[in-house]
């Protein structure tokens, strides 16, 4: 429930002075102790570069908000956040940071093994994730950045070419062959 304005008359009394008075409006704000706060989009596509360990994302945009509140409340009441997954390999590669939400990593990604992290962040006004029954919950996608970390082959040892004397400006008068492997295959760049 939420009354926006009260109009009141406020009066002054002084004991030697007259009294003063003067109408203006209060704003009020109740907020039910029963509602939680949500996710509003309820999913997060984001991007990790593998290698990093210690990568703090934070959620800027997704944060949990209480409905009933206006932006400017000067002391909303606490949102606490967690990481809910049955994955072990996803316990142990992220975490929750409890009142900000952000994600924390707890060990570097690698895209050759996972390419992508799916879990869900839920948001409580309640501290503890047990007691947090009616929780909103986020969809979080963390999709893995590949840092190329092979060392270029070169397909020879040496490369020649001529260059003709009637050759124009900004013409190929060369093209390399480097081999980048990944995984089990080549891929040819010039």
């Amino acid at each position: 429930v939420c009354i926006t304005a009260i109009l009141a008359d406020l009066t002054s009394l002084d004991e030697n002075e007259a009294p003063y008075s003067q109408s203006i409006d209060i704003k009020l704000q109740f907020v039910d102790i029963n509602d939680d706060p949500i996710f509003d989009p309820t999913s997060w596509n984001t991007t990790i570069r593998e290698g990093d360990a210690s990568l703090i994302i934070p959620i800027n945009d997704h944060k949990a908000f209480y409905p009933n509140l206006d932006d400017g409340d000067d002391d909303p009441p606490s949102i606490y956040y967690f990481l809910k997954s049955d994955d072990a390999d996803i316990l142990s590669t992220f975490s929750i940071e409890l009142n900000t939400g952000n994600i924390k990593l707890q060990t570097a990604l690698d895209y050759l093994n996972s390419r992508s992290y799916q879990f869900k962040m839920l948001c409580s006004r309640n501290n503890s994730a047990v007691s947090s029954k009616s929780a909103s919950i986020l969809d979080v996608n963390v999709e893995v950045i590949e840092i190329n970390n092979h060392i270029p082959q070169w397909t020879q040892k040496s490369f020649y070419g001529a260059i003709l004397k009637s050759t124009q400006k900004n013409s190929i008068v060369l093209t390399i062959n480097v081999c980048i492997k990944r995984l089990s295959f080549c891929e040819i760049n010039h």
